[in-house]
């Protein structure tokens, strides 16, 4: 799965990986998680996507998400 991975950073210049943040301290774990990925120049490009359990109407579809992942074939969920 690794070679994979950077495979396609090799090919396309950066990995697409769907982001979650969830609820609680999440949405502030996301801001660190992505200015240290900046920091650090990780070749990688977020597709966040809000998915609550706290707050289901403002949560994007379920399958919406799993198509995300799918697609992506990496997730981060904080």
């Amino acid at each position: 799965m690794t070679y994979i991975l950077f495979q396609s950073i090799e090919q396309e210049g950066k990995l697409k990986c769907t982001l979650i943040p969830g609820d609680g301290v999440g949405p502030e774990l996301v801001v660190a998680v992505q200015s240290v990925f900046k920091a650090a120049d990780v070749p990688v490009e977020f597709e966040p996507y809000f998915l609550s359990e706290v707050n289901p109407t403002l949560s994007a579809p379920l399958d919406q998400v799993s198509n995300s992942i799918a697609r992506n074939r990496v997730c981060l969920k904080v």
